[in-house]
């Protein structure tokens, strides 16, 4: 193996330890934007709320519970979520597609608000906001109950008539898939939660645990049913697990190692391709000044957890996995898919393999359609045999980690979405590996070996 050598005359190293202080934002009310024209930020209150009933297991103020400061890395494949996001830049809250690949840009669908949590039912998406009009701030009044609509997601024009529920504030808000009734976490007052099912068509609301409170770290802040109808939560103490329906109580197949502050709501979903609980924390890594969500995967059987994307200065709380309408007689997913872009090159070739089967699982025959998408824009196209591969001449404008979508047609209609992520061009070496160092005490040097590096950083070359 080649070696790369280095020698250094002995000297003294000296590391000087250092402190940094943060200053704590105690907005503790955990307020949403403002339900008007143009959403904007509420002020922040500086006074932690009288009447909190704290357990004497937890901190004595939930507030300044420590948050990991946590990076995911880019270009990991996303599902296809829309998400509520509430922008602490611009201070506008709306509806967003997230990026197919992390590190990508979201780009927004439409400007309803959904802060309080949401869930999709069939077509329909039950959007919770918490009725703080204006005139909130600016009288005595406390309309502290939250709003539900629903919205066709295709047209995202609302259906129905909003239905006001007079609890405080819901954390998140899931519907059995079976019934249709919806189920959250409601502020009680004083910041403790009771679990309530709710009638979202008449807006009647049933207290499940009417002689239980649920404070801080029991209550399931990010909510979501499985297919068979069974409720998963992430309570506050970053417990993840089952939660029973007539107790709330969440039974903790894993520990997510998140702790949750009371200026943030949280929001779960289910991918229905893998299975997985898709999970939403947000929070402030130095207690107010920055603002980020973290999109975290878990098995449900085995609570295994991969920390997927992270966005910096949002509050996402409501998301639902955009639902894919594939014909059964469509194409399969095109697969095996890899690229070829030696030596730094923008140009390059893209290879996959037409699926041999149709989306209901029969044998495919004769050819299709393909075409590869980066971003919008369709870069390439042609037809293919079933089984057959292909190979895609692709060019890129610039160096930087590109995302290609594949698709197969046919007069059925389209395949669902296949995705190859990768680096692009000249890129910055790797860190090298297998660094020793070896003492001369008699010549007073150093020799400093390591591996040749031979990849980037960014998987590159």
């Amino acid at each position: 193996m080649r070696k790369k050598q280095l020698l250094l005359t002995a000297a003294a190293i000296t590391a000087i330890p250092a402190m940094a202080f943060l200053s704590v934002n105690r907005n503790a009310l955990g307020n949403s934007p403002v339900i008007s024209k143009e959403f904007s930020k509420p002020p922040a209150e500086t006074e932690t709320p009288k009447g909190v009933d704290l357990k004497s297991s937890e901190p004595e103020d939930p507030q300044k519970v420590p948050v990991r400061a946590l990076s995911a890395p880019e270009g990991i494949e996303l599902p296809p979520i829309i998400a509520s996001v509430y922008d602490y830049q611009t201070g506008t809250i709306g509806m967003y597609s997230l990026p197919e690949v992390s590190g990508g840009d979201m780009e927004r669908v439409s400007d309803i608000s959904s802060y309080y949590g949401g869930s999709l039912h069939g077509n329909l998406y039950y959007a919770c906001h918490d009725g703080r009009y204006e005139d909130y701030w600016e009288t005595d009044s406390d309309p502290h109950g939250h709003r539900i609509q629903a919205y066709d997601i295709k047209t995202w024009q609302p259906l129905g008539n909003e239905i006001y529920l007079s609890t405080y504030r819901a954390g998140d808000l899931a519907i059995d898939p079976a019934t249709g009734t919806g189920y959250a976490f409601c502020d009680y007052g004083s910041l403790m939660f009771h679990f309530y099912s709710i009638n979202l068509q008449t807006g009647e609301q049933t207290d499940l645990t009417p002689n239980a409170n649920f404070v801080f770290s029991d209550d399931s802040r990010a909510l979501a049913f499985d297919s068979e109808g069974t409720l998963y939560g992430v309570t506050k103490g970053g417990k993840f697990g089952k939660v029973d329906l007539q107790t709330g109580v969440n039974s903790a197949i894993c520990d997510l190692k998140e702790s949750g502050d009371l200026q943030h709501g949280w929001t779960g979903t289910f991918d229905p391709d893998s299975g997985n609980f898709l999970f939403m924390y947000n929070g402030s890594p130095d207690w107010g000044s920055t603002h980020e969500s973290r999109l975290y995967s878990i098995n449900p059987e085995s609570g295994e957890y991969t920390l997927l994307a992270d966005f910096k200065g949002k509050c996402i709380t409501s998301m639902f996995v955009s639902p894919e309408n594939v014909s059964d007689g469509a194409p399969a997913v095109p697969e095996e898919l890899s690229g070829d872009f030696a030596g730094g090159s923008l140009a390059g070739t893209l290879t996959f393999t037409m699926p041999s089967t149709l989306c209901d699982g029969s044998p495919a025959s004769g050819s299709a359609s393909w075409r590869v998408l980066e971003g919008k824009e369709e870069i390439a196209s042609g037809t293919a045999a079933y089984g057959a591969t292909v190979n895609a001449a692709i060019s890129v404008a610039e160096a930087g980690r590109h995302t290609f979508v594949i698709t197969a047609s046919n007069a059925q209609g389209e395949s669902k979405k296949a995705r190859l992520s990768m680096w692009i061009g000249p890129d910055v070496p790797a860190a090298p590996d297998n660094i020793n160092v070896d003492f001369d005490e008699n010549a007073d040097s150093f020799t400093v070996t390591w591996d040749a590096v031979t990849a980037g950083v960014n998987g590159g070359s």
